[in-house]
């Protein structure tokens, strides 16, 4: 059989990318060297059709027609702050004490949910002094002091394993957004998209695996 070739296009956020999916592609470029990767980092939602994308990457609930929206991930979130910023301002111990702080928050994101281990929910209306467009830069800021962040634990866990930021709330949890892989639906599915589907889903369920032991 000959080995697969061509060129292929990929399209993920950019927090998504160099957190996670980075490394992956990479590995999948040494394994397929005759596939040439077009890899488009964004944080916009672009023209699949348009941008001739083979594969999209997108956080939360995506029905696109004509495209198979595959779940790859439950992404979970984390409250957060930084020790520095805690000492100033007081720890907040209910979400809506959350009002009295400074809230750090992408540009996207309007309202965080909340619930608590009764099954009560709280649902915050985010006043940000600082709305970003890249989640890494909002986890900076917060380590920095600038305030209380609430992002997927993709981005902040080296960060709260290193102590440079501290789980706020723990016993309420942050709504999770899935994670999906997206494909054109067609009879037949090129060998490259195939393998590169492939690939991925088997990282991500051997990642899944490790957190599950």
């Amino acid at each position: 059989m000959a080995e697969p070739s061509g060129s292929l296009k990929v399209t993920a956020p950019v927090s998504l990318t160099n957190e996670l999916l980075a490394e992956w592609f990479f590995q999948f470029m040494e394994c397929f060297p005759r596939i040439q990767r077009d890899l488009m980092v964004v944080n916009r939602n672009i023209d699949l059709v348009e941008e001739g994308v083979d594969i999209a990457f997108r956080i939360g609930d995506i029905r696109l027609q004509n495209w198979i929206s595959r779940p790859v991930m439950e992404s979970t979130f984390s409250l957060c702050a930084s020790s520095d910023y805690l000492q100033r301002r007081g720890e907040p111990q209910h979400p809506e004490e959350l009002y009295q702080h400074t809230l750090i928050v992408p540009k996207r994101t309007q309202i965080w949910h909340l619930e608590g281990p009764d099954g009560e929910e709280v649902h915050i209306d985010c006043v940000a002094r600082l709305k970003v467009d890249e989640l890494k830069l909002a986890a900076r800021a917060a380590e920095v002091g600038l305030g209380i962040v609430n992002l997927p634990d993709y981005v902040v866990a080296e960060a709260l394993a290193q102590g440079r930021l501290k789980r706020l709330l723990p016993n309420w949890k942050s709504r999770s957004r899935k994670i999906h892989m997206l494909y054109q639906e067609r009879k037949y599915i090129p060998g490259k998209v195939r393998l590169f589907i492939e690939f991925i889903l088997a990282r991500f369920q051997a990642m899944e695996a490790l957190k599950n032991q």
